[in-house]
């Protein structure tokens, strides 16, 4: 289980509302991604019920707006203000709480764009997630993995527990899904020094980690100088990892088969 703070995690999302859609150049090319994975699992562009989980500022769901056909969208996230992103979104509604103890409605399809990372109990969202799927319902989602942001955990120790790509297809599979498609790919982003890092972190808001104090002046020296010794590149920019992961599974039939796409029911179709 994750050590998330929710309290904090909202906190962050909060305070990065005027600069998330700058920032978030991976977690935007995540969403376009994750939109291409679903349609080559899936021509199937008509969804009467869709759910997106985590939607922050909109960066997956203008994509679903755009692209696929639904009678209702509804859309949750732990961060209130973020209903003022989507108030002239078509057919839509936002839903403010935590997605892994408030009331989920039912749905054709369940989105989530780097999201679900944020769950203390996965394996326990997965089986809600499939709870309010429809039969043969799809989940498509986007998260990261065991290397996401590498080089802050070498140097503070602290870093979300990022499941591997077999971890999770293991934790679906578990919770009664077939996976349709799964990829995954690193990205790294350069910065000029560690402190705009530091700066580029909080205007994303992804740091929901417990932490048992804040950092002293002598903490960001110590993080700074390390950052620059141990992985200063050879123009002096420093890298930043991210570990994005593509998920597109779908809930079994009673009989254990899956129908979208025409995969064949229990096979991967690994878009690597």
């Amino acid at each position: 289980m994750n050590e998330v703070d929710k309290v904090r995690v909202q906190a962050h999302f909060s305070r990065s509302l005027s600069s998330y859609r700058q920032a978030a150049q991976v977690q935007s090319a995540m969403a376009a991604e994750l939109m291409a994975a679903l349609a080559e699992v899936t021509p199937r562009r008509d969804f009467p019920r869709i759910l997106e989980l985590g939607c922050g500022d909109g960066l997956l769901s203008a994509h679903i707006e755009e692209q696929l056909r639904y009678q209702q969208l509804t859309l949750v996230d732990i961060v209130p203000d973020w209903a003022a992103c989507h108030c002239r979104r078509r057919n839509a509604a936002f839903l403010a709480g935590d997605m892994e103890d408030m009331p989920l409605p039912d749905a054709d399809l369940v989105m989530a764009g780097a999201a679900l990372q944020w769950a203390r109990d996965l394996p326990a969202l997965l089986r809600r997630i499939s709870a309010v799927l429809a039969p043969a319902g799809l989940l498509a989602f986007s998260t990261f993995g065991p290397e996401n942001l590498r080089e802050i955990k070498a140097l503070t120790g602290r870093a979300l527990a990022y499941p591997s790509m077999s971890e999770l297809i293991a934790m679906l599979e578990m919770a009664g899904y077939a996976v349709l498609c799964a990829r995954e790919r690193l990205s790294v982003l350069t910065f000029p020094t560690p402190l705009a890092v530091l700066r580029h972190l909080r205007e994303t808001g992804v740091n929901g980690v417990k932490t048992e104090r804040l950092w002293t002046r002598q903490d960001l020296r110590n993080f700074t100088e390390r950052y620059q010794e141990q992985f200063s590149l050879a123009d002096g920019q420093l890298p930043l990892t991210y570990h994005p992961l593509w998920i597109v599974a779908q809930k079994r039939r009673d009989d254990g088969g899956s129908t979208a796409g025409g995969v064949a029911p229990g096979t991967k179709e690994l878009c690597v």
